[in-house]
């Protein structure tokens, strides 16, 4: 099977919009020792509220779509009831799929994908330019990676599926540093600006990073650099998200009275 240049599922936990009926997630059926595979049949799929309950919260619409003879399963969500679909995360699609391997021996899965519920889901916008506007000759090292994967892959498709692998890695920083607060990142309001430019620069320290050679490589010292340069963007952000815990849309007050205390936890 030829590389694909789709993110195939690897870039993480997907986020959808509360109050649209059109939300879609994805996912890329694979079996052990195969990788991506093809489906004959349209696969099924219920929903769930965060929490070990088996109750379905409703049927999903699943369609198929097929990239280079893998097959990609689209589940489309219809969030509009604000009391079914309240901002959280960890909503649950578990999927019933057959497979027919190659003994002609058919399986009957289930699998799970997680997802959260947000007031505005963020996806990384990254391109060439972004990360051009930080490194000149990134393109050339790009396009570099790219062809040695498929003949006709292009820098901007690979810094395009970097930078969703990277928000990933940006994400999870964001989430644990929420959860020393009892806080979820469907109510937090992101500063969208200072994550895009935190996630250009972990697309370029992964990018140096993954091609970097040994312990003296240019690469390896240019990875190191970007590390500081990401861990630098990451403590620009501080460590008080703002936050919607009412769910008005607005950021939280805090009024503190003489006697409490304020206890703030950093990156590191």
């Amino acid at each position: 099977m030829a590389y694909l240049a789709e993110v195939d599922g690897s870039a993480g936990r997907q986020e959808i919009r509360r109050g649209y009926a059109s939300n879609v997630i994805r996912w890329w059926p694979k079996w052990p020792g195969v990788g991506s595979v093809l489906l004959t049949s349209t696969p099924t799929a219920t929903l769930h509220k965060p929490g070990a309950s088996t109750e379905a919260t409703g049927s999903a619409v699943v369609s198929m779509t097929t990239i280079e003879s893998v097959s990609r399963v689209n589940i489309t969500i219809d969030t509009t009831d604000a009391n079914t679909w309240t901002l959280d995360e960890g909503y649950r699609a578990d999927i019933t799929w057959s497979y027919t391997d190659s003994d002609a021996v058919a399986h009957t899965e289930i699998t799970s994908v997680r997802f959260d519920v947000c007031r505005e889901p963020w996806r990384p916008e990254i391109n060439l330019s972004n990360l051009q506007d930080l490194v000149p000759d990134i393109a050339q090292r790009l396009l570099s990676c790219a062809r040695s994967t498929k003949s006709d892959r292009t820098a901007e498709q690979l810094a395009s599926v970097q930078g969703c692998l990277a928000w990933e890695d940006i994400r999870q920083h964001i989430v644990g540093l929420l959860s020393q607060q009892a806080r979820i990142i469907p109510r937090a309001l992101l500063p969208r600006e200072a994550l895009h430019r935190i996630t250009c620069a972990q697309t370029i320290r992964s990018l140096f990073l993954g091609t970097a050679g040994g312990e003296d490589s240019e690469n390896n010292t240019l990875a190191a650099i970007w590390t500081d340069e990401v861990n630098s963007r990451l403590r620009g952000l501080g460590s008080n998200i703002p936050y919607d815990a009412d769910d008005d849309g607005a950021e939280d007050s805090t009024i503190s009275g003489p006697s409490s205390v304020v206890v703030r936890r950093s990156w590191y």
